[in-house]
């Protein structure tokens, strides 16, 4: 076909290959290294697996290198640079591309557990061979994900480097029977509108970051089990676990942030299936570090340990399975669709799963146990109730999550939760209390050399402390819900002993470090309940300035008309200005603590970005406070020149913490299109229209013939 670059295309999917191959290759080599005997033909095969290892992750990283080249040159003979580049894309977003596709993101897990191999390779020698065969066969099951080729009736993944007339769905098409079809292909479908985010450009690296950094504590449980050696896999195991913990939580929480800052994601944390997913095995993590502390240093509780080091990598297999097999498609903004690759996935898991078990089963018996039965009031007993919470809070949300899994697999017809933020927090609420108690009470335990009146002492001092702290705070507030409350309290306390340890405390970094971690832990905690708890409508009840003096609908929706005054809250807001910067259209509305002096507080600009392709987005705008955020979006205004003046713009509701929805009008005649919701208001001038009620007559039973009734109410405001 004329103007197509197949030699790149044909080199990315050949450097795949020979990566899939040279791991492989590894992974045998280093496995039969393991059974000799001679020393010379020990280090003979590491050397050799070794050197394929290393060919594996210079492969891998020149294929990833060849899509680079593909989607910053645009060639959208290439399906996958179609389907997520545009040449109208700003360079920052060009290079999220990369990772936008689900080949592209599984490219990128690949890459940092390559990286992450090599780290292993030059650092651990004495355990290299066992580990690295691990992580050399995790990264041969990865890439065939990646490989695109058939193998009799078995299709092994998806290539980045298919052509566009490759697809299934273009076989046959007439479009590609001619030759130089390329040169009517002038642009890409580009990313999703709600993708063109800074966010976008750090978050999924972090995150995958955090997903391969899992496969390293998991070769290092698998390779000790496989050896026998438990104590030395403990003591490499522990670092990589911190590591792991550390980027995961990185990679959510720059998610959460972005969410925060968007409009479709449902905020800071909505418990959607796919952020559930993304938080399972970093709990699992997290307990999986407690309990590997604890067998470092009471040398037992080491199946605990493995096994969370094991299922922690599982989970992370497991959420991809979730996010790509396409069964989430329904329920989540961010899952992908269904490419075929579900079985694939499930079999991957399967295999790990299978790994897990087999090692744990034949090395359980070998494992050192402890004498006699555990005290209460010991530090292990602690850390072993946190860690049993913590797999508890993530096995509550895999169930809940793998819902439309249950149904599939077993016929059944179990309702997802209607409110899935009150149902999550109905139930790790609770165990989140626990963990902030657990935190507070292991602070007295093994800590301090003290007496136990005197640790005693310190506690109920604490408690006093925590509960005046959060009366304080309640006093200040307008919290009043029980469950808040009991996790203020928690989180205060946890904070209080906490800090009262680490300023104690006289003995090295590494326990004082774990103090600093639970310290902020808790101020995380106490940070979400501050932030999300207690949301407020600020549009709710409003009063128009300019001289009527109708109020504003009820139920948090307000229209706003250009240099019009509108009171909410605290705030005299008025919708000033338009600017249009390329696609981008941005909206000044100006708070005002007085309207009499004009003494501008803040300004906020929420955008609407206009897509062709996909429709418009909406993108908010916050003003961050110390103790609340003013939050505002535009869900529909005109869109015309900015230098039209007698274009009636109106810009949506504002409210502070979280989003919510809003009314839209636009000029008031028959023309207009007017969007409002059942038992809303719409004011206009001096009327309000409200929508009493809505029903369908249906004529046929094919639905061709269908009859829509509104009940409408046009009056003046009371």
């Amino acid at each position: 076909m004329i103007g197509e670059h197949l030699w790149l295309g044909n080199t990315g999917k050949f450097l795949l290959l020979l990566s899939f191959f040279m791991a492989l290759f590894s992974g045998i080599v280093y496995s039969f290294g393991t059974r000799l005997t001679q020393k010379d033909e020990i280090l003979r095969f590491n050397k050799t697996g070794k050197w394929g290892f290393f060919l594996h992750a210079i492969s891998l990283i020149m294929s990833c290198f060849v899509l680079v080249i593909l989607i910053f040159n645009h060639y959208f003979e290439y399906a996958y640079v179609w389907k997520y580049s545009s040449v109208q894309m700003p360079l920052r977003y060009t290079i999220a591309c990369f990772w936008a596709g689900q080949e592209g993101s599984i490219m990128l897990w690949a890459f940092w557990q390559a990286l992450l191999g090599l780290v292993v390779m030059v650092t651990i020698r004495n355990a290299e061979p066992r580990v690295m065969a691990v992580i050399a066969f995790a990264q041969t099951a990865i890439l065939t994900t990646l490989l695109g080729i058939n193998v009799g009736s078995i299709h092994l993944g998806t290539s980045p480097f298919t052509l566009l007339r490759d697809l299934p769905e273009s076989v046959g098409n007439p479009f590609f029977s001619n030759p130089a079809y390329l040169s009517s292909i002038q642009d890409g479908v580009g990313l999703n509108p709600l993708l063109e985010n800074i966010w976008m450009i750090i978050h999924p690296p972090v995150l995958f970051l955090g997903y391969a950094s899992a496969l390293i504590p998991f070769a290092f449980a698998l390779s000790f089990l496989w050896k026998g050696n438990y104590i030395q896999g403990l003591n490499h195991g522990i670092t990589w676990t911190i590591w792991s913990v550390f980027t995961l939580a990185s990679g959510i929480v720059i998610g959460g942030a972005w969410a925060y800052k968007s409009l479709t994601f449902g905020g800071f944390w909505s418990w959607d299936p796919v952020e559930n997913a993304s938080l399972v095995p970093l709990l699992l993590m997290i307990a999986s570090l407690h309990f590997q502390i604890v067998a470092h240093k009471q040398n037992h509780y080491f199946g605990w340990a493995f096994g969370f080091m094991i299922i922690s990598y599982i989970m992370v297999w497991y959420a991809s399975y979730l996010t790509r097999s396409g069964i989430l498609g329904q329920t989540s903004v961010h899952a992908f669709g269904d490419n075929g690759m579900s079985l694939h996935l499930l079999l991957i898991t399967c295999i790990f799963i299978l790994a897990g078990i087999f090692l744990l089963a034949l090395r359980y018996k070998q494992l050192p146990k402890k004498q006699g039965p555990d005290a209460v009031l010991t530090k292990d007993f602690f850390m072993l109730a946190g860690c049993m919470v913590l797999a508890l809070s993530a096995f509550q949300i895999t169930m809940a999550t793998s819902i439309p899994i249950w149904n599939k697999l077993f016929g059944l017809q179990i309702a997802l939760p209607l409110d899935p933020v009150r149902f999550y927090n109905s139930w790790q609420a609770p165990f989140t209390i626990i963990v902030l108690s657990i935190i507070a009470g292991l602070q007295y335990v093994h800590y301090h050399q003290y007496k136990s009146k005197a640790a005693l002492k310190q506690f109920i001092a604490a408690i006093v402390i925590a509960f005046i702290l959060t009366i304080i705070i309640l006093l200040l507030t307008d919290y009043t819900r029980p469950i808040v409350i009991a996790l203020f309290f928690a989180a205060i306390l946890a904070i209080t002993t906490s800090a009262t340890t680490f300023l104690n405390y006289k003995a090295g970094l590494y326990t004082s470090g774990s103090v600093v971690s639970h310290i902020g832990f808790a101020v995380f905690i106490s940070g979400i309940i501050l932030a999300f708890s207690n949301p407020r409508t600020i549009s709710s009840i409003g009063k128009n300035m300019n001289g009527t003096g109708y109020n504003q609908p009820q139920g948090g929706n307000v229209v706003l008309l250009r240099n019009k005054t509108v009171k909410l809250a605290q705030y005299y807001v008025v919708y000033s200005n338009r600017l249009v910067k390329g696609a981008e259209t941005l909206y000044q509305v100006d708070f005002y603590r007085d309207a009499g002096t004009r003494d501008k507080s803040f300004t906020l600009y929420p955008t609407i970005r206009q897509s062709e392709k996909m429709g418009n987005v909406f993108n908010p705008a916050t003003h961050n406070f110390i103790d609340k955020d003013v939050y505002a979006f535009v869900s529909h205004a005109g869109l015309l020149g900015a230098d039209n003046e007698t274009e009636v713009d109106e810009i949506a509701s504002n409210r502070e913490d979280v989003p919510h929805g809003i009314i839209n009008a636009n000029n008031f005649n028959l023309l207009s299109k007017q969007y409002i919701g059942l038992k809303q208001k719409l004011v206009y001038g001096s009327y309000t229209i409200s929508l009493d009620s809505i029903w369908v007559n249906v004529k046929d039973k094919d639905y061709k013939d269908v009859d829509i009734f509104a009940g409408l109410t046009v009056g003046h405001p009371a």
